[in-house]
């Protein structure tokens, strides 16, 4: 399952809003698309992004993250 995290059609982005936030949870669907067994649905009205997380990746965006050089922690955000 994948997760949006950031959806610049939102309305607080600007946005036209056609992306409801129950959409936001995406799932593989058993369909073969160029030799692989399963594809990804995604609804992407033009002039958006959409910044998606995979579960493998969710312990590491969750964590806050430290630059030496830079001191500015980063966290996840808490509205997705």
């Amino acid at each position: 399952m994948v997760q949006i995290i950031l959806n610049t059609d939102e309305t607080k982005y600007g946005g036209q809003g056609l992306i409801e936030e129950g959409q936001y949870l995406r799932r593989t669907i058993n369909r073969r698309v160029d030799g692989l067994r399963n594809c990804l649905e995604v609804s992407l009205p033009s002039r958006t992004a959409q910044v998606e997380l995979h579960p493998l990746f969710r312990e590491a965006y969750e964590t806050p993250y430290m630059d030496c050089e830079h001191p500015t922690i980063f966290h996840s955000f808490d509205s997705f």
